[in-house]
């Protein structure tokens, strides 16, 4: 009974939990390096990973509403690209910080 009340406490706490939403409006999702796996479960399109800046950059000319999953230990890498945390939340139990990219909005 008390896993009844810890466990949905618990999950508004976690990352995928609290950004699902807004990563559910974007029409194009991509990860850089990693991202939490917990994505695939409630998204109904295919995450692409990317292992370079180059080949996310290629991606983001393409598609530059897309949002990017990743950790910010990655984050440094991805400075010169022009993008905005949107969002940033540890990961509950692991060491991973998850953090949602968008491309900086240009006045």
């Amino acid at each position: 009974m008390l896993l009844h009340y810890i466990y949905p406490t618990l999950y508004k706490q976690n990352p995928v939990a609290k950004t699902i939403e807004m990563v559910m409006q974007s029409a194009v999702v991509l990860s850089y390096q990693a991202y939490n796996p917990g994505y695939n479960f409630y998204l109904n399109k295919n995450v692409k990973k990317y292992y370079s800046v180059d080949s996310i950059n290629a991606q983001l000319q393409q598609n530059p509403g897309a949002i990017i999953i990743s950790r910010k230990e990655f984050l440094d890498s991805l400075r010169s690209l022009d993008l905005d945390v949107i969002a940033e939340h540890h990961d509950l139990f692991k060491l991973p910080t998850t953090i949602i990219l968008k491309r900086h909005a240009k006045p």
